[in-house]
């Protein structure tokens, strides 16, 4: 290609194995044939146009209630955890998953994984023996 920079704008919803065409750029006028490598962000799990991300959510944010960071393409919002959320729960995210080529995107699946305080301290250790009594 004679040392010549290429621009281009790969259309979005492109997949991992497309290829792109550009054409007239190559030498002597020819045209440029490329094949697209989506590089694969450990965060998500791509299924058609849905992304799954798993979400670290204390026990305590799960049992009463509370709002967890969710990481996106486009940033991390924030996300309301219902009481009573169970590990495993799968929260949708419409719109905010892969984009499609006629517009818009599919969903993001937020599962929730349950995280447990690994060392408590005497308090903490009497208010979930609390818990565990009232629970008889």
């Amino acid at each position: 290609m004679d040392g010549k920079r290429i621009s281009l704008r790969v259309p979005a919803g492109t997949r991992d194995g497309a290829r792109l065409r550009l054409s007239g750029q190559g030498p002597g006028g020819g045209d440029v044939l490329l094949t697209v490598k989506v590089l694969e962000d450990a965060r998500f799990e791509l299924d058609g146009d849905d992304l799954s991300v798993t979400v670290d959510v204390p026990v305590y944010a799960a049992a009463l209630g509370r709002q967890a960071r969710v990481p996106t393409m486009k940033g991390d919002v924030n996300l309301t955890i219902p009481a009573g959320s169970s590990g495993g729960r799968r929260l949708r995210l419409k719109g905010q998953g892969w984009p499609k080529k006629g517009g818009g995107a599919g969903d993001l699946y937020a599962r929730i994984n349950l995280t447990f305080p690994a060392d408590l301290n005497e308090q903490e250790k009497a208010l979930y023996q609390q818990l565990a009594d009232l629970k008889k």
